[in-house]
């Protein structure tokens, strides 16, 4: 079981397999998990959340962002985009 990263286009075709809701996947998937450090504490500010099935928050997707230091701007770094694969 990993993360295997993928471009923005196949995260879109993965939200849009499992059905949409505004920016993430629709019920029954939510985030699970998130972090985020907008401060830049440990680096380059940044904003990570997991999306999983709510009732087994069994992971489906990880997407990290990077917003400008000021939030007033484009991304300092492109976006990164994972989908979760278990074990065959």
């Amino acid at each position: 079981m990993t993360w295997h990263p993928i471009t923005c286009t196949e995260r879109e075709e993965l939200i849009d397999k499992v059905g949409r809701s505004h920016n993430g996947p629709a019920a029954p998937y939510a985030p699970i998990s998130g972090r985020s450090d907008l401060g830049g504490e440990y680096g380059d500010p940044c904003i990570l959340t997991i999306w999983g099935r709510k009732e087994t928050e069994a992971p489906l997707l990880k997407d990290i962002r990077y917003p400008a230091p000021d939030f007033d701007g484009p991304d300092s770094r492109p976006c990164e985009h994972f989908r979760w694969e278990e074990s065959r």
